[in-house]
């Protein structure tokens, strides 16, 4: 159960991210991405 919550907690982290990653617009896409998994 543990596990199932933290991989619906990414998931759904991930989706978050990539909203705001879109709303910068698809240049900044990889960039924002580079900045979120760097920290």
């Amino acid at each position: 159960m543990g596990k199932r919550t933290g991989w619906q907690e990414a998931i759904s982290l991930m989706k978050v991210e990539t909203e705001k990653a879109m709303a910068l617009g698809r240049r900044n896409f990889v960039s924002h991405w580079y900045r979120v998994l760097l920290i």
